[in-house]
């Protein structure tokens, strides 16, 4: 009999433990239009993943940037192109979703996406804040294609300066690329995934 309630024991504190340090996963989705589709694919191939998975893959490098002789400047991190692309865009998290289009990107969204999922306890307290911290480096820089600039910049020890916004001239670009299609015949219809 005792031996009977040890075991019980052991399992109901084994249970209690697994439930207590469960991974928790949620559906997560991320897709920026940059250059010819060359966003990262996400490691979780599901679209289920943990706050770890997520946040290693937001901190980690694009590789998209590269010097005068085609080599390799390491740091630009994922999260950025999120906020500072030309194109479009979408963030999913469970059931709520922030996208945007031609000129639309903004780290607001960047912003409110993670502050969601911190308060939804799917990053902790450290992550959040290292997220945070690459926003607001990203602010900074506020234009993908200034990305490898501002890292040079930031490898030799020089100030850096947050370039003019591209906002408005890439929306008025595609404005009037529409219109164009239009008036032409073609029908227009948006890319964001």
């Amino acid at each position: 009999m005792i031996m009977l309630l040890s075991i019980t024991f052991i399992g109901i504190v084994v249970l209690l433990l697994w439930m207590r340090f469960k991974i928790k996963k949620e559906f997560v989705h991320f897709y920026a239009k940059i250059y010819c589709e060359s966003f990262p694919e996400y490691p979780w191939g599901n679209n289920l993943a943990s706050g770890k998975e997520v946040f290693d893959f937001l901190t980690s490098d694009a590789n998209q940037q590269y010097d005068e002789n085609e080599n390799l400047i390491p740091g630009d991190k994922v999260i950025w192109y999120l906020g500072c692309n030309e194109k479009f865009g979408t963030i999913k998290y469970k059931d709520k979703e922030w996208s945007w289009e031609f000129g639309e990107s903004t780290f607001s969204n960047v912003v409110g996406v993670i502050e969601y999922m911190y308060q939804d306890d799917f990053f902790n307290a450290s992550q959040y804040k290292k997220l945070m911290e690459l926003i607001e480096e990203g602010k900074l820089i506020d234009n993908m294609y200034e990305i490898g600039n501002y890292l040079k910049c930031k490898s030799e020890g020089k100030e850096w300066k947050t370039p003019a916004d591209f906002r408005p001239a890439t929306k008025e670009f595609f404005r009037e690329a529409k219109e164009s299609m239009e008036k032409a015949g073609y029908k227009w219809q948006s890319n964001n995934h």
